[in-house]
């Protein structure tokens, strides 16, 4: 079924969705679009709604926690 080893952050895993059938320019606009606010903003409620989309993202991906603490 799944590799049972630590999941390495930034690994590819082969999954079905809408976010792996994307182009690779269109997942890397919006990363640098959120990397140049994070740099220009002084705002905290930026960043506290940037660490819920990736803990959000995180919670959706399918990796348990179990897992990602693993590493």
């Amino acid at each position: 079924m799944f590799n049972t080893s630590p999941v390495m952050l930034g690994q590819y895993r082969p999954y079905d969705s809408f976010l792996h059938h994307l182009d690779a320019r269109a997942k890397m606009l919006p990363i640098t679009i959120v990397l140049v606010l994070g740099l220009l903003t002084t705002s905290y409620s930026f960043y506290f709604v940037i660490l819920g989309s990736l803990i959000l993202g995180l919670l959706t991906s399918g990796v348990t926690t179990k897992r990602l603490l693993n590493n």
